[in-house]
This record gives structure tokens, C-alpha cells and sequence, in this order.
């Protein structure tokens, strides 16, 4: 096994150089891909300079920002151009241990059919995130993209505790994009992330490519990291309102290319984003509001 990590970066040398000095110091990585998704502040330059020297790090740059999906399709060309068999894609906020990536890789020992592997994922504050979820129907979506209806019927869509319980993997739809890993097989095969894409929903997508080519996503639930949430999207999209039109787009496009959905929930769907928008308009009059009174 062959093993790279890809780091996207955009505007965030900081994380990204953490995460890369750490990782190159792995036994078990043979390639650390920083990928530069056109920073505009230089970063993606000084990342270049500062590891200039350092033969197991390579930087790259793509020729535009095409989100998320497009800047890590890059990093894994890249890494499969070099002969990796397996590479990791870590958000540069994420910080994990070597012990950590032997239990994903020996996944793919144990499990022949397995495409995408990833851990458990932590918060700052060491509590536990929601990691991982059911390839969901479109009813199921519509009702976890909708703030109220997410808590008042998340446990009716989503994996109860008890599934993890065993500490042995389990095979699941989909795991958070933060951190994963992939075969270069299931790469090849699936053509990774839709780069039509920029942002949200990516997740779904890659699950229901690996599931269409015949693979499975697991996750090991006795293997953990921490996201920070730096928040990169906020240094794009400033508010709450344009990121959930951001996101709303993206659902459509998931809706339409991957769940095959026809005329009349393309209004149905309509219908639940207008009423979920209105939602969050509200809501960020409430937040700005207090804030304005502390």
C-alpha cells in the first residue's frame, strides 16, 4: 500500500502547514498533496516556498477554484500519477494520529469490497459529531435539510448509536467529507467528486457513485480525529443566507442528477427550500439583533 495524504487549501496556510509537517513525519505516508485552490492571499506561494525542499510534500495549484470536489480530484490525480494506492483526504483543520490511519488502512485489508473508509469524528471539545449517515430516499433528504424537521425527526433518518457499539467496522452510506480515505480503484472507477459541484452535497454524491460501482463505505468506530471547523466556506460566503443558497443549489443538482427526481418534486423540493430560506433569513435577523444589543 501506497498511502497519500491531499490537503486542500484555500486562504489557510496556517492548518495547512500543521497538518502537512505532521503527516509527512508518518511512516505509513509516502506523500503529502497540498493542494492550492487559487488562495487569494498568498498562501498557496508561501506554501510552495516553505516546503520547497521537502521531497515528501508536494504543492500544487489548480488552474481556477472550482470548490471542493474540483480541488481534491486534482490532489487525486495527482497522487495516483505517483503510484499511491490509497490516499487520504483531510480538511487542513483536521488533526489525527498514525494510529488512526493504520485502522482505516487495514480496513481495506479485511474488507475487499470496501471504496472509502473513514473515523469518528470529534469536535474541539472531544465530543462526538455526526460522522456518518444512510444513503437517504428524497423524502428522507427534504427532511434533514430542514432545520426544524432535522430535530424533530433527525432520529427517524439517521444510524442509532447502537450500531457502532460492536467497535468493529461498519459498513454505512456516507461518511463526512472532512477526512477519508479512498482507494485509487474506487477513484478510477467513480471518477471521484462531481466537479459541478462547488460545495455541499458532495458527500451524498461520492457515497452514491461508490455505491453505483459496486463498492462500500465503512467506518471504524474505534478510530477518531478532530475537526476544528475553521470554517474555509466563511471566507467565501459571508452570512448565513448566501450559504444556504449555496447549499440549496447544490440539493437541487443532487436531486435531479443522482435521485432521478421528476417535475413534481422538483416543486416539492422548491417549495421546502423557499420555506427553509425563509427560516434562516429569520434566523440571522434574530442572531445579528442580539448581537447588536450585547
Amino acid at each position: 500500500m501506497k498511502l497519500a495524504v491531499i490537503i486542500l487549501n484555500y486562504n489557510d496556510r496556517p492548518h495547512t502547514e500543521k497538518l502537512a509537517r505532521k503527516v509527512a513525519g508518518f511512516s505509513l505516508v509516502s506523500l503529502v498533496v497540498i493542494v492550492d485552490n487559487q488562495s487569494t492571499d498568498g498562501s498557496g506561494e508561501a506554501l510552495a516556498d516553505y516546503f520547497r525542499h521537502a521531497g515528501k510534500v508536494a504543492v500544487i495549484k489548480t488552474s481556477r477554484n472550482g470548490g471542493y470536489g474540483y480541488g481534491n480530484n486534482a490532489g487525486l490525480r495527482y497522487a495516483c500519477g505517483q503510484d499511491c494506492t490509497h490516499m487520504l483526504i483531510a480538511n487542513p483543520d483536521t488533526d489525527f494520529t498514525e494510529d488512526m490511519l493504520q485502522k482505516l488502512c487495514e480496513v481495506f485489508v479485511t474488507k475487499r469490497d470496501a471504496g472509502v473508509v473513514s473515523a469518528m469524528m470529534l469536535d474541539s471539545q472531544h465530543g462526538l459529531q455526526q460522522t456518518t449517515w444512510p444513503l437517504r430516499s428524497f423524502t428522507q433528504d427534504l427532511i434533514n435539510a430542514g432545520p426544524l424537521t432535522r430535530r424533530l425527526l433527525g432520529w427517524s433518518i439517521n444510524y442509532p448509536k447502537s450500531k457502532f457499539k460492536s467497535g468493529h467496522p461498519v459498513r454505512v452510506g456516507v461518511v463526512h467529507g472532512s477526512l477519508l480515505m479512498i482507494s485509487r480503484e474506487a477513484f478510477e472507477k467513480t471518477g471521484g467528486y462531481d466537479e459541478k459541484v462547488f460545495l455541499y452535497s458532495e458527500e451524498n454524491i461520492l457515497a452514491r457513485r461508490l455505491d453505483a460501482a459496486g463498492f462500500a463505505t465503512y467506518v471504524v468506530p474505534e478510530a477518531f480525529y478532530h475537526h476544528e471547523n475553521s470554517g474555509t466556506i466563511s471566507k467565501t460566503y459571508h452570512g448565513m443566507v448566501p450559504k444556504q443558497k449555496l447549499r440549496q443549489e447544490s440539493e437541487m443538482y443532487y436531486y435531479e442528477a443522482y435521485l432521478h427526481i421528476g417535475l413534481v418534486r422538483k416543486m416539492v423540493a422548491a417549495f421546502c427550500q423557499k420555506v427553509v430560506m425563509l427560516e434562516t433569513q429569520i434566523l440571522e435577523i434574530l442572531i445579528d439583533k442580539i448581537s447588536f444589543i450585547r
